[in-house]
């Protein structure tokens, strides 16, 4: 597997990570090994925030459809 332009490579780390892998006796795990051990934090980061916003954003917009109003949302009374 190529990494991505511009992405450091750790190889060091891709290769404890794969032994680690390979010596877990697990058929599937061991098969995947290779793709498994290559870890890029950066895109682990942006797609877990990705994945949380695109959540939060779904449970607010199914409040708003059902009742038409924002749960929480303010009432115009000031604080």
């Amino acid at each position: 597997m190529l990494a991505a332009a511009g992405c450091p490579q750790d190889e060091d780390g891709i290769a404890a990570r794969h032994r680690t892998l390979e010596d877990s006796g697990l058929p599937h795990v061991t098969a995947a090994a290779a793709r498994l051990a290559r870890f890029d934090r950066d895109a682990q980061y942006a797609y877990t925030v990705q994945a949380a916003t695109s959540l939060v954003l779904d449970q607010v917009r199914a409040s708003t459809a059902d009742t038409g109003e924002r749960e929480g949302a303010p009432d115009g009374r000031g604080a």
